[in-house]
């Protein structure tokens, strides 16, 4: 969006982004250690799920030279 100020030469623009970059499942073996009692179990599974998404809001005032 973009627009004249009420001072003469002067505009803004205001530029709205929103990316949405999918997602992301991975599986794995997974494992559990304590580092207290120094024991590790394993044997396990693990899954992770990811869902990567941004925003960008960008304010800008310009001038215009005549």
């Amino acid at each position: 969006m973009e627009g004249k100020l009420l001072i003469p030469g002067w505009t803004y623009r205001i530029e709205s982004f929103y990316m949405d970059l999918g997602t992301l499942n991975t599986t794995g073996a997974g494992s559990l250690s304590c580092t207290v009692c120094g024991s590790t179990l394993s044997g396990g599974q693990l899954t992770t799920h990811s869902h990567f998404i941004d925003g960008i809001l960008r304010l800008g005032v310009n001038y215009q030279f005549h």
